[in-house]
């Protein structure tokens, strides 16, 4: 890991995967979703998504914060099962599938949830 502090690919795409953190937080959503596949190009996925966590953690920590008062608790029960059984299974994932098989995971929900956000523009922009 030290020798990625030196690496400038590594700088210039991790740089640019924490802009596309920063703009989905910031008004653009789903574009955050490109960070960790982009990172994963320069370092493993596992790597990728171990950097990229400390930086999502943050940011929900913030918005947490500046929505404090406004908060569902239906909502919140609604979502923590599914989270719940979201964070084991990707936890089972990461720990069983090799760097291959997680870089073709990594890859096909990158896809599939971008294609379903292109659809979902697509019919708001014909409405």
């Amino acid at each position: 890991m030290p020798a990625l502090i030196h690496d400038p690919l590594f700088l210039a795409v991790g740089a640019i995967a924490v802009i596309l953190l920063g703009l989905s937080k910031g008004g653009l959503a789903g574009i955050g979703a490109l960070g960790t596949p982009l990172l994963a190009l320069v370092v493993g996925p596992v790597e990728a998504a171990a950097i990229i966590l400390p930086i999502l953690i943050v940011q929900d920590a913030v918005g947490v914060w500046a929505f404090r008062k406004s908060w569902d608790g239906h909502v919140l029960a609604l979502m923590l099962p599914g989270a719940v059984i979201g964070i084991f299974v990707a936890y089972w994932f990461a720990a069983r599938l090799p760097e291959a098989g997680m870089q073709m995971l990594l890859g096909l929900i990158s896809i599939l949830l971008g294609s379903a956000r292109l659809s979902i523009s697509s019919r708001s922009m014909t409405v």
